[in-house]
């Protein structure tokens, strides 16, 4: 499969603190990739380069062959990135449904169509919602649900609302972080579901989890990290356990003292 995004040599400091030592990956279309180390490993400060919020000092990041540098946020989600959040980050004072289509309507009418609500922007609101609703349908969002606003959703809900989000901008490439975190694991099988059915579509996953059972279901290799290096990739049959692995990136060869992953 041929690279569709390119982390080559990244590095970033903050001070005297290496946060991210030439690190390096790739992600091909229609795969999910796991990305995994323990809390300061650098996933963080990684999923910013590759997203446009922190600029790097150094290596480079490409999609599709092209080079980000340079590109703030909203560049990067045009030109095919979209992210989710650990902590929520949803519109709490609109509905399910307007919040997906805040997503599918960036860039489709001029603000001052909006403003006057001319009937070029009525016309088109009506194809946006309707473009939401089927969004909504692709991650099972109930129907019964979509006129409510977030706060008045279970937790569940509120994170496959944030991926329909995610996905309503038809992305290239799909970051999530810690897609199951503050879920039970009777409802991460649902998620995995919809995971691989997006990888399906040829979108490419890159997947931050601290869950190893998790993403064993649904990621084909995984990118472990450690003290803002990448201490060991591959295909699950070509690594060792997390556990080992983070251990001896912290200078443990037989695991203990690694956090469980």
């Amino acid at each position: 499969m041929a690279d569709l995004l390119e982390v080559v040599e990244v590095r970033k400091s903050y001070g005297g603190v290496q946060a991210l030592k030439s690190v390096s990956f790739s992600l091909a279309a229609g795969e999910v990739v796991a990305l995994m180390g323990p809390n300061g490993a650098g996933k963080t400060t990684l999923v910013n380069v590759i997203c446009g919020h922190t600029r790097p000092d150094g290596g480079v990041v490409r999609l599709d062959g092209r080079s980000l540098a340079g590109m703030g946020p909203a560049r990067v989600a045009r030109l095919g990135i979209a992210r989710t959040f650990q902590n929520l980050c949803l519109f709490d004072h609109l509905t399910a449904v307007e919040n997906v289509a805040v997503a599918v309507g960036l860039g489709a009418y001029r603000v001052s169509d909006a403003i006057l609500r001319r009937w070029a922007f009525r016309a088109g609101e009506a194809d946006i919602l309707g473009r939401a609703e089927k969004v909504l349908d692709a991650v099972g969002f109930p129907p019964e649900a979509r006129d409510l606003t977030p706060p008045m959703l279970p937790y569940g809900l509120r994170k496959r609302l944030e991926l329909a989000r995610a996905l309503a901008r038809n992305p290239k490439v799909l970051v999530l972080d810690e897609p199951v975190a503050g879920m039970n694991r009777e409802e991460w099988p649902a998620i995995a579901g919809l995971i691989r059915a997006v990888a399906a579509s040829g979108v490419g996953v890159l997947v931050i989890e601290h869950h190893w059972p998790f993403v064993q279901q649904v990621g084909q290799r995984g990118v472990f990290m450690a003290h803002g290096s990448v201490i060991a990739q591959g295909c699950w049959s070509e690594i060792l356990s997390p556990r080992e692995v983070v251990g001896r990136g912290l200078g443990r060869a037989d695991g203990v003292g690694a956090p469980v992953l």
